[in-house]
């Protein structure tokens, strides 16, 4: 399945707002940034989105807006036409187990009957995915991938292969990572700095004129396995890496001859960027990788005129699940 696929928006939600370069800037120039996303930022917006008697919770609330940014970034209208081939690939760790109990604590009383173990969506693995759905009238495929920091990567390729195989038009791509109160000190001993929701949208490359809709990059290759097997050795440009939960306080470019495919040119490390960012890496990868290819002002700012002509994105755990992506714009 190699056919070429088109990023056709994205959206990045943190304790700053909306936007990627926002939050690169205030790393960069040591501003301080909230940690935690607060979603009352975007009130007027989630008004427009609450639907039912039922309030959205505060991970719904995030998930929603940084759905429908990338939607409207994309300029992509769900309707009743195009719902039933618009899909939502989400990854996410531990924000679905969090949901489901802040949803029966606080239902058990009031609501009993919304607890039941049969009710659906909020007793499922899919629970925050399957609630976007309904929100949004999506009726296209939902699936959501559990595993790490390599969530939103398994993500992206069942998103592609649903577009390869032409069983949806749209894919979007959800990657969170959330503060959970059970786990503050081991997240933050494993390099967690803030919170972040980031969305890619993703349709086939061809038949797509370059004047109609604003393309941010397209992804060339896909590979999912083990780095032994991953054959992107011999790779001779720009490199994103987010290896084995690295992570530090400074962006690091550096000669990557080092790493273990004998890149040659300049190496981004993810976490030193941004810290752990768990399952929400595999989508951050992305549009740190889409904003390079586009030379983009802020880090033309800070790290000069880099322009690679294409990137590859590397994302492995500690076991060595591996997923590499490479990119042109």
């Amino acid at each position: 399945m190699d056919q070429k696929i088109a990023i056709r928006g994205t959206s990045c939600i943190t304790g700053l707002g909306e936007g990627m370069d926002v939050w690169l800037d205030a790393i960069q120039k040591g501003k301080a940034i909230e940690p935690i996303i607060d979603a009352d930022m975007f009130q007027t917006e989630i008004n427009a989105l609450q639907k039912g008697p039922y309030e959205m919770y505060r991970v719904q609330k995030i998930t929603a807006i940084t759905l429908l940014k990338a939607l409207e970034n994309a300029r992509i209208k769900v309707t009743e036409g195009n719902a039933e081939r618009v899909s939502i690939l989400f990854g996410s760790s531990y924000e679905v187990e969090r949901f489901k109990s802040e949803f029966f604590k606080t239902y058990r009383e009031s609501e009993p009957e919304l607890t039941s173990p049969s009710i659906f969506p909020y007793t499922s693995s899919s629970a925050i995915s399957a609630a976007l759905s309904i929100l949004f009238g999506i009726k296209g495929t939902n699936i959501t991938f559990s595993n790490g920091i390599t969530s939103a990567s398994e993500a992206i390729i069942a998103g592609r292969d649903l577009l390869v195989s032409k069983k949806t038009d749209v894919a979007v791509i959800i990657g969170t990572n959330f503060f959970c109160d059970d786990f503050d000190v081991e997240l933050h001993t494993c390099g967690f700095q803030q919170e972040c929701c980031a969305a890619i949208v993703l349709e086939r490359a061809d038949g797509i004129k370059p004047t109609k809709k604003n393309t941010y990059a397209k992804i060339e290759q896909l590979h999912h396995g083990f780095k032994e097997n991953s054959g992107i050795r011999g790779w001779n440009g720009c490199t994103i890496t987010n290896m084995e939960n690295s992570f530090g306080q400074d962006l690091v470019v550096k000669d990557a001859r080092e790493q273990p495919w004998k890149t040659v040119n300049s190496c981004v490390d993810l976490g030193s960027v941004f810290g752990n960012t768990f399952s929400a890496s595999g989508v951050l990868g992305i549009i740190l990788g889409g904003l390079l290819l586009e030379g983009n002002t802020v880090l033309k700012e800070h790290y000069g005129d880099v322009k690679p002509a294409e990137i590859l994105f590397v994302n492995e755990d500690n076991y060595g699940n591996h997923t590499s992506v490479v990119m042109k714009k």
